[in-house]
């Protein structure tokens, strides 16, 4: 699944939607809603029409994208929500430009701060925008199993076209897979600077609320490139059928449960306390 988007600074391939709803408190749909001294604004549920992600946005926002996991959204003051984007990178010496078969080309045993830059600049490029240039305040990495890869987050400020901005965002770089590409996806929200005070607390309201039905997580995760087939044809290997098989519910057992904890902690944010035990935390008592 290849969701090729420049995920800020760029406009390049969006369509304007407006869902009409209706906010909480009895205000009139349509109306942007903003929040005063950093408190939360009044969000709306939002769903993807192919009911692949859904998220609370401030109502009247607009949605600018929307279906195969990601929701991008809209604000009336240069806000911008972007949630679920995919990046498909070949593991190769980056290059700008548009690249045949992926995204762009990205070296692997780049950091990950280092691939959130050239991913935003990339995209930036690509649309023929200034490449932001990118300054971090802070740089966390967030717990992930192995099996996928690296995730951070991140907080910092950025200029551009559009001016003198401050984001957030969480990241994953997930693993090399067999055709030598790997996926970057994204969860984002940036504001103009002169009003990032005021609305921070609503923007982090909206990424925690970002959340993705369990079978289209595990597309989400799913290499780029499969793995070859396995090629069998000895007596051993039919023989070996039903412990493989076996194995294989096992492994597939162990997926479920990976990918959950990964949408827990990851995209909706759990604190450690209401996690499984199996996620990491705490277990309960007999």
């Amino acid at each position: 699944m290849r969701n090729f988007r420049p995920v800020v600074f760029a406009t390049l391939f969006l369509v304007s939607v407006t869902r009409a709803q209706t906010p909480p408190n009895g205000g009139a749909a349509g109306q942007p809603s903003t929040a005063a001294n950093g408190q939360i604004a009044p969000l709306t549920t939002f769903t993807a029409q192919d009911g692949s992600a859904t998220a609370k946005i401030p109502a009247g926002w607009q949605v600018a994208m929307q279906g195969q996991t990601v929701i991008d959204v809209k604000g009336p003051q240069g806000e911008t929500i972007v949630l679920g984007n995919t990046f498909i990178a070949r593991n190769a010496p980056y290059q700008p430009g548009k690249v045949a078969g992926v995204d762009l080309d990205m070296p692997y045993q780049a950091n990950l701060g280092q691939k959130f830059v050239l991913i935003f600049q990339h995209s930036a490029g690509l649309a023929g925008k200034t490449p932001p240039q990118i300054s971090f305040a802070s740089a966390m990495p967030v717990p992930a199993p192995p099996a996928f890869g690296q995730c951070g987050r991140f907080l910092g400020s950025a200029t551009g076209d559009t001016g003198p901005v401050k984001f957030e965002g969480v990241m994953c770089s997930l693993p090399l897979d067999a055709g030598g590409t790997y996926k970057n996806i994204f969860k984002y929200v940036q504001v103009p600077a002169n009003l990032a005070a005021q609305e921070r607390a609503t923007l982090e309201a909206v990424m925690a609320s970002y959340s993705i039905p369990l079978p289209m997580l595990m597309r989400k995760l799913a290499p780029n490139t499969a793995p070859p087939p396995r090629v069998s044809g000895s007596a051993a290997d039919a023989n070996a059928a039903d412990a493989i098989n076996s194995v294989t519910r096992n492994q597939m057992r162990g997926s479920d449960i990976s990918s959950e904890c990964f949408s827990l902690v990851n995209m909706r944010e759990t604190p450690i306390y209401q996690l499984p035990p199996e996620c990491g935390g705490p277990h309960q008592p007999d």
